[in-house]
């Protein structure tokens, strides 16, 4: 271990070089089958800090195996999550663009969905602008829905905001419930909008 891991190591009274050292409580939570696991790990990598090793399940001490510092676990355990962050950016991402309203189906459980999923993404640090995230909500509709978005079409993007667009289509929900189309069979959606979900 080098010096500065070793004397960081030995400040918060994580177990470093002395493989006979007490051992400190597992993580909180862990399962019962890891902690054995974690132990052993430690005590045949008695570089690693010990603190990491048992904050692991079982599954990730194969990560750090081997590793001499609490730097190089680190980037070793960043690796990975960093490609499951990837991973949940382009599912999620793919998921919004799928995203289609059927014909007759619920606008506002539909927008409500899309309004989650865009949450999701901002969470993982993927923000779409307010304007694309209006034309993203548009395009998911059904043509039962194309009258509407015409009639958006000749309005200035700052004036085109969310909110303006999402209480639209609740109108329209309404008034569709009233007259008992449920928005079916009008010629009324939005292009790139029909594929149901």
């Amino acid at each position: 271990m080098e010096p500065e891991a070793k004397g960081l190591a030995g400040s918060q009274g994580v177990v470093g070089g002395d493989p006979g050292a007490p051992l400190p409580p597992p993580a909180a939570g862990a399962p019962a089958a890891d902690i054995p696991a974690a132990h052993a790990s430690q005590r045949q990598l008695p570089t690693a800090p010990g603190a990491i090793v048992l904050s692991l399940e079982g599954s990730q001490l194969p990560l750090v195996e081997g590793l001499e510092t609490a730097q190089e676990a680190y980037q070793a355990l960043e690796r990975v999550h960093h490609r499951t962050t990837a991973g949940a950016k382009i599912h999620t991402t793919r998921r919004l663009f799928e995203m289609k309203l059927r014909p007759g189906g619920n606008i506002r459980q539909h927008v409500t969905e899309m309004l989650s999923v865009f949450n999701e993404l901002r969470l993982l640090q993927v923000n779409f602008s307010e304007e694309l995230k209006v034309y993203i909500l548009l395009s998911s509709l059904d043509k039962s829905y194309d009258n509407l978005c015409l009639s958006m079409e000749s309005m200035s993007p700052q004036d085109l905001t969310l909110s303006y667009v999402t209480g639209r289509l609740s109108d329209e929900q309404e008034r569709r419930v009233r007259e008992g189309r449920s928005g079916a069979g009008s010629s009324t959606g939005c292009r790139g909008g029909g594929q149901a979900r």
